[in-house]
């Protein structure tokens, strides 16, 4: 049968549709989402593995992080393993457990709370709402104001309500009931049971976080209760899974508490035993604990004892941090002296990385505060770390990069464009690129003032060409770096090269063979075509104010059918990734500046076919005015708008 026949096509085609549509679910469904223009009525402060949200007006689901602002009529779901705290701006704290969901409503006198499923635990504060509703299946659960309640089950005619504190009443088919402090309703189809507590759970708290100074220590946790009736045979459960099909400690229970040695992980624990008065056994409700690492971060930049040189502007530092996973917000401090009494600066910061201007010259201290809004953890305090800043009076050199010295490239590529790129100094914003056929550039042919860190230009003709480029800022300029020499060739003399080979003298034979190796990396370029080199921006400083987009470039891998991109904020082992995209062609325009913050970026791109990889750094700088801000005030919402009054 033939493969082009209509038997293989269809399922051919019906097979690759299902595939791009299968790519653009997951990648949708793993990427998180922006609020955009949408109010913040609440945020993440606490979240252990995947917790989603979805938008009333999107289908896909966004993962959340810590700081996640949360939006009115947003739906929260928790997976496997994974829980939150959720802090309402009105004062109210909503504690998801594992595989739970719920759709939150703030529109109108009273929010609505619509429980589908899992485990959620309600804290009103005193700010709170008169009445909280909640809805699940035909049921509504009117909640009092400064109340604390638990509902947990798999739907409404499976449905638990623990009132810790307050009153509710619960209206359904039957009627209404109310249920108070210390008291539990059970919703079935039957109607609804309500009983006193008589295992009234007292520490740790329902999700409450039990902090490690690091990952392989243990902890004693201390555990207590009040029983309101006498039990015998009592006993304390910890486990693992929510369900106890596996027991992790079983002992017998004290009185009114007992302790535990921990290690990291989280923990379900309850205790059930037999009512002497009633003789049935009785199980208290479940609660969650997590066992989390608080350790303090690493500095990562500045590296130790680096000295930053300037000449002209006092350099903005980039800080960047490992990151803590418990933490809400970091605080970096600078200081003049390593007890931090001299001259201290304070920046509170969310992200783990960010961008201080105006260091003069001296020697300079800093340190970051982890702290956490989640009760029981405690602030850690990084190591200290130190760097110098020193002002000369020139400029170093512009490093140059591509073309190297000895490149040979073929005339029919030259002719559409050579890409020149070099590194130098943030402090460097314009540069003078000159290409001359002799090594004394007396002759110059091409002669361009740029002010990125790359000129791409064609040279037409064969030959001999050297390249240098100088750099300055203000009224100061560097010197020219040394020249690099380049050739263009056709295609014969590409072939000639090719086959020429030398033979070395024996009595110069290791200088020969050093520089036949150096010939044969030379012939075999062309042939494999440019290696992917890293062109903007690199090691540069990017200011954002008043451009409407910023053109990340690269030369392009011989063969390569696309690039994946990504974006990240910070450098090193704590970026986090903001964008990533996939791409035919070389090179992308970032024109969503929702993406970007003041500070540390890098990149990188891989090439799809083969192992090319290549990255950079680069700095994102604002206008002078926005110095006093605090980088939680500033926000990127387009190219022509920097941050909002």
């Amino acid at each position: 049968m033939s493969p082009l026949s209509k038997e293989w096509q269809y399922p051919a085609i019906m097979g690759a549709v299902a595939a791009f549509f299968l790519l653009l679910f997951y990648l949708d469904y793993s990427r998180t989402i922006d609020i955009g223009s949408r109010e913040a009525i609440g945020y993440i402060t606490y979240k252990n593995n995947r917790v989603q949200r979805k938008f009333e007006d999107q289908v896909v689901w966004s993962n959340l992080e810590n700081n996640s602002p949360l939006t009115n009529r947003d739906t929260i779901r928790s997976e496997n393993l994974a829980d939150a705290v959720i802090h309402l701006n009105d004062g109210t704290i909503i504690k998801i457990d594992e595989n739970s969901m719920f759709f939150l409503d703030l529109t109108g006198a009273s929010p609505k709370l619509s429980f589908h499923t899992g485990s959620i635990q309600i804290q009103q504060g005193e700010n709170g709402k008169t009445e909280f509703v909640i809805q699940t299946g035909g049921r509504t659960i009117n909640v009092d104001s400064g109340s604390d309640l638990k509902i947990e089950g798999a739907g409404a005619d499976q449905l638990s309500v623990l009132m810790q504190r307050g009153n509710a009443s619960i209206h359904g088919e039957n009627g209404t009931q109310a249920i108070g402090a210390d008291q539990r309703a059970r919703l079935t189809e039957d109607g609804i049971s309500i009983r006193e507590i008589n295992m009234k759970l007292l520490e740790p708290a329902n999700q409450g976080v039990v902090t490690l100074d690091s990952p392989g220590e243990t902890r004693r946790v201390p555990f207590r209760w009040e029983l309101r009736e006498q039990f015998s045979g009592l006993t304390f459960e910890l486990s693992r899974l929510r369900n106890f099909s596996q027991i992790e400690t079983r002992a017998a229970a004290g009185e009114s508490g007992t302790v535990a040695l921990l290690k990291a992980g989280s923990f379900y624990w309850r205790l059930r035993g037999k009512n002497r008065k009633s003789g049935q056994e009785e199980i208290s409700e479940i609660r969650k604990i997590s066992v989390v690492p608080n350790s303090a971060v690493s500095l990562s930049t500045p590296a130790r004892g680096e000295k930053i040189s300037y000449v002209v502007n006092p350099p903005l530092i980039n800080f960047s941090w490992t990151r803590n996973e418990l933490a809400n917000q970091y605080i970096l401090e600078v200081a003049s002296d390593g007890a931090f009494k001299t001259n201290v600066r304070k920046f509170p910061v969310t992200a783990n990385a960010y961008g201080v201007p105006d260091f003069r010259e001296g020697t300079y201290f800093w340190r970051v505060r982890s702290t956490s809004l989640s009760p029981g953890i405690q602030e850690r305090v990084s190591g200290t770390a130190s760097f110098v800043v020193v002002k000369k009076d020139t400029f170093d050199v512009p490093q140059p990069g591509t073309p190297s010295t000895g490149a040979a490239l073929a005339e029919e590529s030259a002719g559409k464009g050579v890409t020149f790129a070099w590194r130098a100094p943030e402090e460097l914003n314009r540069f003078r690129v000159q290409i001359s056929r002799d090594p004394s550039f007396s002759d110059v042919i091409v002669d361009r003032e740029v002010s990125q860190s790359y000129l791409e230009n064609p040279v037409a003709e064969t030959g001999t060409y050297y390249w240098r480029v100088k750099g300055g800022s203000g009224s100061k300029e560097s010197s020219y770096s040394t020249s690099v020499r380049f050739e263009v060739l056709n295609a014969e003399q590409l072939a000639a090269r090719e086959k020429s080979k030398v033979r070395p003298d024996a009595e110069t034979v290791q200088t020969a063979e050093a520089e036949r190796r150096k010939e044969t990396e030379r012939q075999k370029e062309p042939e494999r075509g440019p290696t992917m080199v890293a062109v903007a921006p690199v090691d540069s400083q990017v200011n954002v104010s008043g451009v409407r987009s910023i053109a990340f470039t690269w030369k392009a891998a011989r063969g390569a059918p696309g690039y994946q991109f990504r974006l990240y904020r910070g450098a090193g082992a704590g970026r986090k990734l903001v964008l990533e995209k996939n791409l035919s062609k070389p090179g992308y325009t970032l024109t969503d500046f929702t993406k970007l913050d003041i500070g540390v970026f890098s990149w990188e791109v891989k090439a799809t076919r083969g192992s090319e990889e290549i990255g950079a750094r680069f700095t994102i700088v604002a206008d002078s005015r926005l110095n006093n801000l605090r980088p939680e005030d500033i926000e990127f919402i387009s190219p022509d708008t920097i941050y909002k009054e």
